[in-house]
C-alpha cells in the first residue's frame, strides 16, 4: 500500500524548504507542481553532471573502497554552502549546539540520514541494512545498500534494493540501524528511489537476489535459522531462466442501457486501454510472486497476470511474447490454465518472469 498522495499545500510547502516560493493562489496545475518538486530533487543531486545522459550503468563505475583513495564516504557525501556553514558558526559561537532541530526541514532530514548511512558504513562495512520509520510506527522503507561505486572523488553512487510497507505493528528485526524520518521525508526517499530506478540500465543485475528484504522475522536467529532454507531457493531463483512480457491492463466497455450501439463514435469513446498510468511499483526491484492465468473457454481473451497486493492488481499480457510462458502454464499449471511465477518489474509496462524455478502453489 503505498503512502497517501502529498496534498497540494504540502508540496508548496517542501518546495519553500528550498527556496522555491510559489503562492497558494498560483494556477499551476497539480501536476506541474509535482514535476516542480521532483527537479528540485534531481538539482540536489546534482544529476545534470553526474548523469548527463541516461542510464546509468554501475559496472562502468569502480567501487568506492577501491577507488576512493582513503576518502570517508560520510566526508564525501556531505554537502553545505556558504550562507548554512555563516549560520551554524554563528549559532555555535552563541553556545546554541542545535540550532537545526530534526523534523523541521524534510529535505535536510534527508540529508542527515544519508549522511548518517554514510558514516555507519565507514564505521562497519557489515552495516548495510536500514530502516527508515516514522515515529508513529505507522510506515517503514527497508533499504540495503548493496555497493558504493565512485562518480569521482567527492561523488559516490549508492546501489540499494528497498522496499516500503505500511505498518501494522511494531517493527521486527531486520535492519541494522533505524533512522527516525518523518512521512513527508519517506515521500521524498521514495520519490527519489522510484525516480533513480527508471534511470538504471536495464541490462544491470546486481549480484545475488535479496528476498529477504521484504520478510518480517521474529528474531535475527529466526531470520538466520530461516536463511539455511531459504538460500537454496534464492540462488536458485537468480540463476534461472527468465522472460520479459509486455503487460497492459484490461480494456473495458463504458456502455450503458441508452448508447445507440450502432455509433461509431461509441466505440472510440468506450474503449479504453487506459495507457497513461502504469502499475505503482510496489516491489521494487525485489521477485514477487504472481499468478498467471490462461482463458478457460473465450480464446479471445487475453492472457493475465495477477499480484496478490493492490498496485498490480489484473493486468493483460502480450498474447506474441506469452506464448513461452503459456506452453509453461499448460504444462506444469493447475489444469493447464493456472501458474504461479516468480516475477521482477523491469519497466512500467514490462516484467520478467522466471520459467524454471517455481513457487509453491498459493492459496489466493
Amino acid at each position: 500500500m503505498p503512502l497517501a498522495r502529498l496534498t497540494r499545500q504540502e508540496i508548496l510547502d517542501l518546495l519553500a524548504l528550498v527556496g522555491v516560493e510559489i503562492s497558494p493562489r498560483t494556477k499551476i496545475n497539480d501536476e506541474k507542481l509535482n514535476k516542480r518538486l521532483s527537479q528540485v530533487l534531481d538539482s540536489c543531486q546534482y544529476l545534470s553532471r553526474v548523469l548527463p545522459e541516461p542510464p546509468l550503468s554501475p559496472t562502468s563505475f569502480p567501487l568506492w573502497k577501491e577507488a576512493a583513495k582513503g576518502v570517508a564516504l560520510g566526508e564525501a557525501i556531505t554537502r553545505t554552502n556558504p550562507d548554512e556553514a555563516s549560520f551554524l558558526e554563528r549559532c555555535r559561537a552563541q553556545g546554541n549546539m542545535d540550532p537545526i532541530p530534526m523534523h523541521a526541514n524534510a529535505f535536510r532530514d534527508l540529508r542527515h540520514s544519508l549522511q548518517s548511512i554514510a558514516a555507519l558504513l565507514d564505521l562497519n562495512q557489515g552495516y548495510s541494512r536500514y530502516t527508515f520509520q516514522d515515529p508513529q510506527e505507522t510506515s517503514d522503507i527497508r533499504l540495503k545498500v548493496l555497493e558504493v561505486r565512485t562518480f569521482d572523488s567527492s561523488t559516490s553512487i549508492f546501489i540499494v534494493q528497498y522496499h516500503h510497507r505500511i505498518c501494522k505493528g511494531p517493527l521486527q528485526p531486520w535492519a541494522d540501524a533505524t533512522l527516525p524520518t518523518t512521512l513527508k521525508e519517506q515521500h521524498l526517499i521514495l520519490r527519489l528511489l522510484k525516480r533513480n530506478r527508471k534511470r538504471i540500465d536495464s541490462g544491470y543485475r546486481p549480484s545475488g537476489v535479496e528476498l529477504e528484504i521484504s520478510v518480517s522475522y521474529c528474531s535475527k536467529g529466526c531470520q538466520t535459522d530461516h536463511w539455511k532454507t531459504h538460500r537454496p531457493m534464492c540462488n536458485s531463483v537468480a540463476s534461472g531462466t527468465w522472460k520479459e512480457i509486455t503487460v497492459r491492463h484490461p480494456s473495458s466497455w463504458n456502455l450503458n442501457r441508452y448508447e445507440v450501439v450502432g455509433h461509431p463514435e461509441i466505440y472510440a469513446r468506450s474503449f479504453e486501454h487506459f495507457k497513461s498510468t502504469a502499475p505503482d511499483n510496489i516491489h521494487g526491484t525485489l521477485p514477487f510472486i504472481v499468478k498467471v492465468q490462461l482463458a478457460a473457454a473465450d480464446a479471445s481473451n487475453l492472457p493475465a497476470v495477477i499480484g496478490q497486493k493492490v498496485g498490480l492488481d489484473k493486468l493483460s499480457a502480450n498474447p506474441v511474447e506469452f506464448e513461452t510462458v503459456a506452453g509453461l502454464v499448460r504444462e506444469k499449471g493447475f489444469r493447464g490454465l493456472r501458474l504461479f511465477c516468480w516475477a521482477t518489474r523491469s519497466g512500467d509496462w514490462t516484467l520478467r518472469l522466471c520459467l524454471d524455478h517455481l513457487p509453491e502453489e498459493q492459496k489466493w
